[in-house]
């Protein structure tokens, strides 16, 4: 269920993500890595590219677009047919199911880009993403908004095109 004050897609409030990490037993106003936000830089170029219509993964803290889907969206459970959506996940135990969620989408007409690490030994890299995505390695260590340094792993875009993009 939606915690009250959460709207189904209107931008969500500080009130909202409260409800929602409290719903979800997090610990509110705990930061950890899976709220490092997009170098803004690096948002920019993908976006001046791809023209982004929601931001899949976001928080108030960490949108980067006036349209952004959160915790309370149920985004995993939710049609992303249609959108172009931008996607830095969150880098947990989930991580596998969204990369999968996102190639699904892909594949229903959604044109998904994600930034996530290059986690090359794990089975849903060679299910999901070598098959069906296009890969761009970042050189170096990223330094996420808000984290206390340069990641520790290697990070990659990857492309998620619609059936029709990958025609022309």
């Amino acid at each position: 269920t939606t915690p009250s004050g959460c709207g189904k897609w209107a931008r969500h409030s500080e009130l909202c993500a409260v409800a929602c990490a409290r719903s979800n037993g997090d610990e509110v106003g705990r930061v950890d890595m899976t709220e490092w936000g997009t170098p803004p830089d690096l948002f920019a170029r993908l976006h001046g590219e791809f023209a982004f219509t929601v931001d899949g993964a976001a928080s108030p803290s960490n949108a980067l677009l006036p349209r952004w889907w959160g915790q309370c969206d149920r985004v995993l459970d939710r049609s992303w047919a249609g959108e172009r959506v931008w996607l830095n996940p969150p880098y947990s135990r989930s991580l596998g199911a969204w990369v999968r969620k996102a190639r699904r989408e892909a594949e229903a007409g959604a044109l998904v880009v994600m930034l996530i690490p290059a986690k090359t030994d794990t089975s849903w890299w060679h299910e999901e993403i070598l098959p069906a995505a296009e890969v761009r390695f970042i050189r170096g260590r990223l330094r996420y908004t808000g984290a206390p340094g340069r990641a520790k792993w290697p990070v990659a875009v990857v492309v998620f095109r619609p059936p029709e993009d990958m025609e022309t």
